[in-house]
Formats: C-alpha cells, structure tokens, sequence
C-alpha cells in the first residue's frame, strides 16, 4: 500500500511506458530486479517508523526500496488508492456514511494518510534545505 501512495503522491512516480523500451532504464527503476541504487523510501511497512529495534530498518523507520514501485503493488491497492481519492472529495466506497465503512478500509485510508504526511514532511525539509544553500 505504501508503495501505491509513493506511486501516487511522492517522488517515484513509474515510467513504465519508457521502461517498456529501455533496458538501461528497467534496471535503474528495478522493474524486473534489484537496482543498483535506491528508487524510493517509505515509512517501514513493519514497525510503522516506531520500533527503535526493528530488524527490518534498524530502528531508522525508513524502509528504502531498491524496485519500482509499480512492481510492488497489486490490483487490490489501486483499488484502494482509488477509493481514497474518491473519498477526499466526499464520495464512500460503500454505503452509509463513515462508520459504515469496512474497519479494512479504513485502516488502509490511515495507512495511505500516514504516508502522505511523511511525504509532504520530507518534501518541505527538502525545500527548507535548499533554501537554506541559497
């Protein structure tokens, strides 16, 4: 899911069409393996960035992503991201109003409004450091 909302939202958005017509360009994405060098990071899926002794990202809450992030989502994700943005503007997957909704989905929202906010802090510290070589 983490990966849909980098798709979605962050900095790794998916090349595929020119990925379809470069080999050069599928394995600095990761499309079909390992790259050679990061391709996106994202909150640990594991310890949600809160475990200072998690295996996964040494207590970092970083999980950096060596593949596209097209390869690391199924159908039901985008379903998922679909249904989220639909949401922002007012619209339920499901009938009834909020508390109607299935406790999956919701949890899936909160996933997908915890990753943006991590994505929209990570930008703004970007920004704040370029300001600041200027």
């Amino acid at each position: 899911m983490r990966a849909a909302v980098h798709l979605a939202y962050g900095d790794a958005p998916a090349r595929c069409p020119a990925c379809r017509t470069s080999d050069e360009l599928r394995m600095r994405w990761g499309c079909d393996s390992k790259a050679p060098a990061p391709v996106f990071s994202r909150t640990c899926p594991r310890c949600s960035g809160a475990d200072m002794e998690c295996e996964r990202c040494n207590g970092s809450g970083v999980d950096v992503v060596y593949r596209c992030p097209t390869s690391q989502i199924g159908p039901n994700a985008m379903n998922v991201m679909h249904a989220y943005q639909w949401s922002e503007k007012g619209v339920l997957p499901g009938p009834g109003g909020w508390t109607d909704q299935s406790a999956i989905l919701l949890d899936a929202f909160s996933v997908i409004g915890s990753e943006r906010y991590c994505i929209a802090e990570s930008e703004r510290r970007s920004r704040e450091a370029k300001a600041k070589v200027k």
